[in-house]
């Protein structure tokens, strides 16, 4: 079925077919495509991440694949009701060993000379709307449940633990809002192109690429901050690659300490939790939510681990700018 619409849209007369990061993938010759459903109604975020995969064609990022064109030049494909964009990559097979540090700061380099206005995909200076709409919806449900009583051993955890969570984000809130009061971005504190959640899988993948519908515009400091907060739940030689991580970063673009501090309240901010939450109500299969009741077990386990992982991302702060500038907050100081 697919193969036929790659031939009919495309003029495509692919080999094999292969999974690539939950997508469909194809080789023709040397040249691989992946299939990105999509919905009408994501076509202003389509434009955009086009015109963001030309600059960082035009700024020579490797692995970024294309939009291929169908026959009509059209870059939104469909079939049977149903809408997808097609990418083609350009495998040179070329690696280079530069640490991941370094080549994220070269990537969020190339994207700060973005040259056109984001709509759609903008998340610069966004992050307290956003996560006060997060709060609330976690609130509503805690309320829900309080009131109904829990009926599974998950229920019984969220409704626990979230008074604790809460104050997370409270503490994050706060944090960030007192960071856009009382610091100066520098000259690197710009708007660039990022990730949504930038982890392993986002670049390392079973083939290297650089997917643009993962990417979002915003500070550097989402990027920095969401792979940290992964070496900490994949308990990755946790201290020592963290520091490393910053050091390579730092070789290419230093951080200042509004981008600290951008990092540590995100770090705050209990994404992992929220999440794990959003996606056992979301999900109708029971082996998803089961995973999830086991992951919030491993996440109950770790608050205290977490706690003293952010109190010395605070003191790498400080060490790493030879200064005290980063207040740290009272109740992480006992760590």
């Amino acid at each position: 079925m697919v193969f036929r619409v790659l031939q009919k849209q495309y003029g495509l007369n692919v080999e094999k077919a292969f999974s690539l990061s939950g997508y469909k993938g194809f080789q023709d010759g040397r040249n691989m495509y992946v299939l990105i459903p999509v919905s009408e109604s994501q076509q202003g975020e389509i434009v955009e991440r086009f015109y963001m995969v030309h600059h960082m064609h035009l700024m020579k990022e490797r692995d970024v694949p294309f939009f291929q064109p169908t026959k009509n030049n059209h870059y939104i494909g469909h079939s049977e009701e149903k809408y997808f964009v097609l990418l083609k990559m350009n495998h040179s097979g070329i690696k280079t060993d530069d640490p991941v540090g370094v080549k994220l700061a070269r990537f969020h380099l190339r994207g700060m000379s973005y040259p056109y206005p984001v709509q759609h995909l903008n998340r610069l200076g966004k992050w307290k709307d956003l996560w006060v709409i997060r709060q609330q919806e976690m609130e509503n449900l805690w309320q829900r449940l309080l009131k109904q009583k829990p009926t599974s051993p998950f229920e019984h955890m969220f409704v626990e633990s979230y008074s604790y969570y809460s104050g997370f984000i409270e503490n994050a809130i706060q944090y960030f809002v007192d960071t856009s009061i009382d610091e100066r971005p520098e000259r690197y504190d710009r708007g660039t192109i990022t990730h949504e959640r930038f982890t392993y899988d986002t670049w390392f993948a079973t083939i290297h690429w650089k997917n643009p519908f993962l990417w979002v515009f915003d500070h550097p400091s989402r990027d920095l901050a969401e792979w940290v907060r992964q070496l900490f739940f994949n308990e990755l030689q946790l201290r020592e690659n963290v520091r490393t991580f910053f050091m390579n970063y730092q070789s290419v673009t230093p951080l200042s300490s509004f981008s600290w501090r951008l990092i540590l309240s995100r770090l705050l901010f209990p994404v992992h939790f929220i999440e794990c939450v959003e996606l056992y109500y979301s999900t109708n299969s029971e082996a998803v939510k089961t995973m999830m009741e086991k992951r919030l077990e491993r996440l109950l386990a770790k608050t205290g681990e977490y706690e003293r992982f952010l109190f010395n991302l605070f003191e790498l702060a400080n060490h790493q700018l030879k200064s005290t500038e980063i207040p740290v907050l009272d109740w992480l100081t006992g760590m």
